[in-house]
């Protein structure tokens, strides 16, 4: 079993969803080397906290003046920001953005984010080539959009199954070949959190719809 190191990697997220910052929280904290240490729903009430901070996920912005003036309050403490809010990277050109070493999109799996929180905490900036390409989706067919709008509100595989009056072993079959379309474009989705994400993106749910977290299956790498 992996010790935790004396002093690992601080980080902060910030994000209004509470089903992101729950999941990222649940992968980070399983690593040896890494610790949320905290999260906010703004980068301004994450500052207001005063938390000793080495990287900070920074999802949730408003304009790209403000992220400005946020960035520049976490470069003078010290601090790395891994992006993917549209205003921070947006704002990346402005002399107030050192503080931004990584860019990540929403459309990365979970565990990708953490290997770029893991680079720049090196010292090495990230800037993955979802964030350069622009972001190819699925082709779903309308039952798997279905069924992935629903699981990805808190439904269980069983809840689905009895939605629809069809077997959970179709439900499931659907939520792997769903995985797989995402995971052939380098969309992957190991996480039921990196699904809620990818259909927010795709417009398959909306950004209000009810989060992972509701059935228990945030870390599930298979459909519950």
């Amino acid at each position: 079993m992996q010790t935790r190191p004396s002093s690992p990697v601080r980080i902060g997220i910030v994000d209004a969803h509470p089903a992101v910052v729950v999941g990222l929280s649940v992968v980070v904290n399983l690593e040896p080397d890494m610790q949320v240490a905290a999260s906010a729903a703004s980068a301004d009430e994450l500052l207001a906290q005063e938390v000793d901070l080495d990287v900070v996920v920074w999802g949730s912005s408003g304009d790209s003046a403000r992220a400005a003036r946020q960035l520049h309050a976490f470069g003078v403490r010290g601090v790395a920001v891994l992006a993917y809010s549209p205003a921070v990277v947006d704002s990346r050109g402005s002399s107030d953005s050192k503080g931004v070493v990584g860019v990540v999109s929403k459309a990365d799996a979970l565990d990708a984010i953490v290997r770029a929180i893991r680079e720049i905490a090196a010292g090495r900036p990230s800037d993955p080539v979802s964030m350069r390409q622009p972001v190819r989706h699925a082709d779903l067919t309308d039952r798997e959009a279905e069924i992935l709008a629903l699981y990805v509100s808190g439904h269980t595989a069983s809840a689905v199954a009895s939605k629809l009056f069809i077997s959970r072993h179709t439900v499931v079959d659907h939520i792997r070949n769903i995985r797989a379309k995402y995971a052939a474009l380098d969309r992957g989705a190991r996480y039921k959190t990196d699904l809620y994400l990818l259909a927010v993106e795709d417009g398959i749910v909306p950004r209000d719809a009810r989060s992972p977290q509701v059935s228990g299956g945030i870390a599930d790498s298979v459909a519950s």
